[in-house]
């Protein structure tokens, strides 16, 4: 019976060593899997930054064309102003002249 209890205690070794080893396997591909997963969320995560500041970027550029061609109109404004008014005294020159 002792040989018994001998080899019983021997296959329980076994299997207790068997199954630690199964869980460290599993442990590790666990860790392995989440150490995947926040890789994948980080990388998600800069790509989409990244995306954000070229839309910002983006969106300044815009603006700042906005402006200029604003600053644009508004020279070009004056400068027909100018211009007519230039054009209006010319006239009244002529018309002075031919009377």
């Amino acid at each position: 019976a002792e040989k018994e209890a001998k080899k019983q205690k021997k296959i329980a070794e076994k299997k207790a060593k068997k199954a630690a080893k199964e869980a460290k396997k599993l442990a590790e591909k666990q860790r392995k899997i989440k150490a995947e997963q926040e890789a994948k969320a980080k990388a998600a995560a800069a790509k989409k930054a990244a995306q954000v500041k070229a839309e910002e970027q983006r969106l300044k550029e815009l603006q700042a064309k906005k402006k200029a061609a604003e600053e644009a109109k508004a020279k070009s404004t004056q400068t027909a102003k100018a211009a007519a008014a230039e054009i209006a005294k010319e006239a009244k020159k002529i018309e002075s002249l031919k009377k």
